[in-house]
This record gives structure tokens, sequence and C-alpha cells, in this order.
């Protein structure tokens, strides 16, 4: 009889070690909380060129110039996610990425990257951290560093960095 108390107070040891390793690592509470953000647009709406090419002919040169978009769309890829990403601009120069009408999932340890380029399953590569997601639903600035040069950047992503997945991207 005693042993069989201490082989379910071992079990349920076990059992309670394991639960809180999986809401710890895992947040899976993450899932069922939504945070929403109302932040203010800081600045104008700022459009960008494409980085241009030039050609040569023989008698001239031309460089051809492409404005990008001044918003975009987010490309979902590991949770479904929409809204409207673009670039602003405050008095003092600085520059921000602009989240609109976000809406995704929650989950652990979200950032925001500013990438120059993505693999085709959305991973970012030489990119710039620009901090935790503020929340899953709402509008929300991020500050691009002013050591950043916007116009070698090409995409804006949600990342777990938890679990090295992205959740969305869009191009800016």
């Amino acid at each position: 009889m005693k042993k069989k108390r201490i082989i379910w107070a071992s079990a349920l040891v076990v059992m309670a070690v394991v639960v809180i390793f999986i809401l710890v690592y895992f947040e899976p509470q993450a899932l069922l909380i939504n945070k929403t953000a109302k932040e203010e647009q800081k600045g104008k709406v700022i459009t960008r060129v494409a980085p241009t090419t030039t050609f040569q002919t023989s008698e001239t040169s031309t460089t051809p110039t492409t404005t990008l978009p001044a918003k975009s769309t987010w490309v979902s890829r590991e949770h479904t996610t929409t809204g409207e990403v673009f670039l602003t601009q405050d008095n003092d120069g600085k520059t921000y990425v602009r989240f609109e009408n976000l809406s995704t999932d929650n989950g652990p340890d979200l950032r925001v990257y500013l990438a120059k380029s993505l693999s085709s399953n959305g991973t970012p590569s030489d990119f710039v951290d620009l901090g935790e997601l503020v929340a899953n639903k709402g509008d929300a600035n991020y500050r691009i560093p002013s050591d950043v040069n916007v116009s070698e950047y090409a995409h804006v992503v949600i990342w777990c960095k938890r679990f090295s997945v992205s959740f969305a991207d869009a191009k800016i």
C-alpha cells in the first residue's frame, strides 16, 4: 500500500513538472490572450524608391526609378495575419514601421524584424530586430534606428524567435 502511494505521488510530481515546463516554454496560454495596441501614427506616410539599376546604351545612360507602394499587406506564413504595414517619418526625421489594423495570433517571444531578404518560407536574412511585438491586434509603431539605411531593406517580418518561424511578412 505504501509503495502505491509513493508511485502515485511520484507520477503526480512528474506530471506537474511536465505541465509547468509546457506552460513556461511553449506558452500555449498566449494563444488565448489578445493584446491590443492603439498607438497614434507618428509622422507622415512615406514612399520609397526601389533600388535603381543604370542601363548603359551606346548614346546615353538611363536610370529608371520605381516608386514602391506606400502601404503593403501581410503575407501569412505560420499564422493568418491581416492588416497594413507602411513607413512613416516624423518632423525630427525619425523613421518608423507602422502596423495598422493588425490581426494575428499571439505567441511566445514575437519580434518585429526589418529584413533585406527572405527565404521561400519567410525566414529573414540580414535583418534588424526592431523589438518585441507590442500587440497582436491594433495599431503600433516600431522605431527604426537612425543608423539603419531603410532603402536597403525590403521586408517587415513578425518572427517567433523561440520556435524560429515566421508568423507573417510584408514588403515595404
